[in-house]
C-alpha cells in the first residue's frame, strides 16, 4: 500500500485559492500587482527548518520539479540529472521546498517528494501555467513580497534595488540572520526579480 505523505497534500488546500488569485495574471503574461497584492495572502511565518533559498535560477527550480520521479527525488540524483556542480542540487531542490512545490519525504532520510502545488506545476501544459503559479508563490513568501512592492515602488527596475535594501528586508524576516550573510542571500532575491521582469510585464 502507498504512504501518504503529508509533504503532498500541504498545499492541496489552497489549491482552489490558487485558481482564483491566478485569474489576476491575465492569459497572456501582464500582471496587476496592487490587484495581486489584494488577493494572494502572505505567508505568516518562513518555512520551518528550510533555509532561505540561495538557487539564483528559478527556471532550474522549475526543472527540478518537472523532472522529478522516483529516480531524481534525492540531491544527488536531482544533480546528477540536471547536471548541477557541489551543493547546487541541494540548494535547488531545498529552494523548491521554500516554494512549497517540494517536501522533505518522511519515510526516506535525504529523498523528497512533490507537494501538491509540485504535482500541478507537473500537469501544467505550458510554461506560462507553470510561471503563474510560480510568481504567486513567490508573492506568499515575506521577504519576495516586500522585494516585489520595493520593485514596484522604483518602476520596475532591478537596477535601482541595493543588496542593502534586500538585506535590511532579510534581517526584518530573518532575525538569525546577519548583515553580512543577507547580502550574500540578496543575489538571489535580485535574480528573481529579475526572472519576474523577464517573464511577466507588470501594469504601471
Amino acid at each position: 500500500m502507498e504512504k501518504n505523505n503529508p509533504g503532498t497534500d500541504r498545499y492541496d488546500a489552497g489549491k482552489q485559492n490558487l485558481r482564483e488569485s491566478s485569474f489576476d495574471i491575465d492569459s497572456g503574461s501582464y500582471i496587476d500587482l496592487d490587484e495581486m497584492l489584494i488577493s494572494v495572502q502572505k505567508d505568516p511565518l518562513n518555512p520551518v527548518r528550510v533555509p532561505f533559498p540561495q538557487a539564483n535560477d528559478l527556471d532550474k527550480i522549475l526543472d527540478v520539479v518537472v523532472s522529478f520521479n522516483e529516480n531524481r527525488k534525492t540531491s544527488e540524483q536531482i544533480s546528477k540529472h540536471l547536471k548541477f556542480h557541489g551543493r547546487q542540487g541541494d540548494y535547488y531542490a531545498n529552494a523548491a521546498v521554500y516554494l512549497g512545490l517540494l517536501a522533505r519525504d518522511q519515510y526516506s532520510v535525504g529523498s523528497f517528494v512533490l507537494t501538491g502545488l509540485g504535482k500541478e506545476i507537473k500537469r501544467c501544459p505550458i510554461r506560462i501555467c507553470r510561471t503563474r503559479i510560480l510568481f504567486v508563490q513567490l508573492l506568499k513568501k515575506p521577504v519576495f513580497r516586500s522585494t516585489l512592492i520595493l520593485l514596484r515602488d522604483y518602476d520596475y527596475d532591478v537596477s535601482k534595488i541595493s543588496k542593502d535594501d534586500i538585506a535590511h528586508i532579510i534581517m526584518e524576516n530573518y532575525m538569525g540572520y546577519s548583515l553580512t550573510t543577507s547580502k550574500r542571500r540578496a543575489s538571489t532575491v535580485i535574480n528573481w526579480m529579475n526572472w519576474a521582469c523577464h517573464n511577466f510585464k507588470f501594469k504601471s
